[in-house]
């Protein structure tokens, strides 16, 4: 196939305006785009040695896309094995899971993105050009690059009091901005070039909001700079294998995993009411004693393709939170 722009146009500026497209069509909430250049700064800076991006690729990345897929608020049915358990009790107890993790939106960011770059290689190869094969195209998430930095460096939006990002949507939409928001990348083994930032216009500052700061349970935001502890942050302790320093053990109620307390408080904690996915669906509850009872192989085998089901996450740890859980006796809500 002939490699050079069609009718004279930049050929990166082509690739970009078709996945621009295409990410449109998948439904994201807000995305942006890094040239290598860019993407190479904002890695320098991170506080992370280069040798915990290496196993990324980053060196044959030639530009980076970055992506906010807006979630629900997670009220789904339960799963059959959970719904049963619950049935054979009309006092159950339940542990709660937060309306981020409550379906596999991650998942569904990888599967959005597949999508989309499969849609900007069968337009390219239209116009007569070759892209590498989707494999090439790396999809992360929870990953261990800068992944909110990059997310304020392609111009998504802008960084609220708790640490995360405020994302301003792109198109027409009766929300223009957004806390309720993961991110993905796509690191892209083709230039895409770095499209023009745009100002934010519907994302305004903080100023003397603390919302956030204030309904923090451990006082984990805040202090000197409006820094965060992550030693203090309840959502870091709940799939641990160790046990949480008592400031924090005493707040955890009957979380089994995640922390959206901050998020919930924030003026632009907007959910999408439409938000669908089909992937890991777990709902806001999930039954005690399954976590008390069950072996370890069927816990992970029941979380497995769940936001819960990650290879770090710890069963111990799970069973820490049924067990404080059912010490509390908490009624399903």
């Amino acid at each position: 196939m002939e490699d050079s722009p069609p009718c004279g146009m930049d050929k990166a500026a082509s690739f970009r305006g078709i996945l621009d497209m295409e990410l449109r069509n998948q439904g994201f909430f807000s995305w942006g785009f890094l040239d290598k250049e860019a993407f190479k700064a904002v890695i320098d800076d991170s506080q992370a040695k280069p040798a915990a991006f290496a196993r990324y690729g980053i060196d044959e990345t030639e530009s980076v896309v970055v992506v906010a897929l807006r979630y629900g608020e997670g009220e789904f049915d339960p799963p059959a094995w959970a719904a049963s358990r619950a049935s054979e009790s009309s006092e159950a107890v339940f542990v709660e899971i937060a309306r981020f993790a409550r379906a596999n939106w991650y998942g569904e960011i990888l599967a959005r993105l597949k999508a989309a770059v499969e849609g900007l290689i069968d337009a390219a190869s239209g116009m007569g050009f070759a892209l590498p094969p989707s494999r090439r195209w790396k999809r992360l998430v929870n990953s261990a690059l800068p992944e909110r930095d990059l997310a304020l460096g392609a111009g998504l939006g802008a960084q609220g009091k708790n640490g995360l990002v405020i994302a301003d949507r792109r198109g027409k939409g009766d929300v223009k901005s957004s806390s309720a928001v993961l991110l993905g990348l796509l690191l892209c083994p083709a230039g895409l070039g770095r499209a023009p930032k745009a100002v934010p216009a519907h994302v305004a500052p903080c100023g003397s909001c603390r919302s956030c700061l204030d309904v923090c349970p451990t006082k984990a935001l805040g202090g000197e700079e409006m820094a965060f502890c992550r030693e203090l942050c309840l959502q870091n302790w709940t799939a641990r294998d160790l046990d949480p320093p008592l400031a924090v053990e005493e707040s955890m109620g009957s979380i089994l995993y995640g922390c959206d307390a901050c998020l919930g408080a924030c003026p632009y904690f907007r959910t999408d009411p439409g938000a669908r996915t089909e992937l890991g669906i777990l709902g806001p509850r999930l039954p005690v004693d399954f976590f008390m009872d069950a072996a370890d192989s069927d816990i992970k085998k029941r979380l497995s393709g769940t936001a819960l089901g990650l290879s770090w996450m710890s069963v111990k740890g799970f069973r820490r939170c049924a067990v404080r859980a059912s010490r509390l006796g908490q009624a399903p809500t």
